[in-house]
């Protein structure tokens, strides 16, 4: 049974109001769709009040009934009767479409009355057990749906450390890039001397939903590179961010120069390629397999966020 007729049989023999419950709960319109493919999609949300005031790189919180259908083809978490009418919520960052509908300069802050998120549909969980709630409801909406917006943007991942003319690297895979958008889009609105470059390592090519956008902005900005790599395209080589690193890859792809005294990398996205350490007696104990964090401190002289110990490597940390 498709989640769709599924749903419907349950919402019949709990009866359930579902106009009534959309009414009371939701509080935000989703303004505008574009399906990358049929597990990508752009989506911009209007709330119904004054747009929350936030800083780029942080994220917001979107939430859905657990009432609403799922996609067909998807395992989903299914609640028993007594959580039928509460909410499942999930936290995303805020991206940006960084140039306005012409493409030909960065879009005004004026312009820009909405959230715009970057979101992969998980099918099913990664463990036994761990099935995904939000996304399978969330794909089969349209531009008009009604959605529930947190009340607060939060999140420590931002630009607060940069200073004026330093270079700025960011690294993501996926959708890892959305925050990456908005920080991007906010340097180069201010005018930023420093060399940015942003790295996107994504599966397959058809998963780069804004590789337009960053081409025009290489033309528009010479001070800016965008470089992307895949990981399972059919007969294409497989690369990771940490190997184009560690071979110099990167530095001639985007004319970045990984200098530690003038660089801070931002890092957003699948763990593995952060590669987060843990201290352990005294040591810094890295995982395997190797991720970026630790190629470029022991190869390149950087270090990574420590707590109450900055450094130049920050890391997004709602995972």
């Amino acid at each position: 049974m498709s989640g769709q007729r599924q749903e419907s049989v349950r919402i019949q023999e709990h009866g359930l109001d579902v106009g009534a419950l959309r009414s009371r709960h939701y509080n935000a319109t989703v303004a505008w769709m574009r399906r990358v493919h049929e597990d990508l999609l752009l989506m911009r949300v209007v709330p119904d009040g004054p747009l929350p005031s936030f800083r780029p790189g942080q994220w917001a919180t979107l939430g859905l009934g657990y009432w609403e259908p799922w996609l067909a083809g998807c395992r989903v978490e299914e609640p028993g009767p007594e959580s039928l009418t509460r909410l499942v919520r999930r936290a995303f960052s805020i991206s940006s479409p960084v140039l306005d509908a012409t493409a030909d300069r960065l879009i005004r802050p004026e312009e820009e009355r909405f959230l715009e998120f970057y979101i992969v549909l998980v099918r099913e969980g990664l463990e036994e057990g761990d099935l995904p709630a939000f996304t399978p409801r969330l794909f089969p909406l349209e531009p008009g749906a009604r959605i529930w917006l947190g009340p607060k943007i939060t999140g420590t991942y931002t630009l607060d450390p940069i200073r004026p003319g330093q270079d700025v690297l960011f690294c993501a895979t996926g959708t890892g890039e959305a925050p990456h958008n908005k920080m991007i889009w906010h340097l180069l609105r201010s005018g930023h001397e420093g060399r940015i470059a942003s790295v996107v390592c994504c599966r397959r090519r058809e998963d780069r939903a804004y590789l337009d956008v960053h081409r025009r902005l290489e033309r528009l900005y010479p001070n800016y590179a965008y470089m992307t790599l895949t990981t399972r395209d059919a007969g294409g080589p497989k690369k990771y961010i940490q190997d184009a690193i560690a071979s110099g890859e990167l530095e001639e792809a985007t004319g970045l120069r990984l200098d530690p005294e003038r660089v801070h990398v931002f890092l957003c996205g699948n763990p593995a390629m952060i590669g987060i350490p843990v201290e352990r007696e005294g040591r810094t104990v890295y995982p395997n397999p190797k991720g970026v964090i630790e190629v470029l401190e022991k190869e390149r002289g950087f270090r990574a966020d420590r707590r109450n110990l900055p450094g130049n490597i920050h890391f997004e940390k709602y995972w």
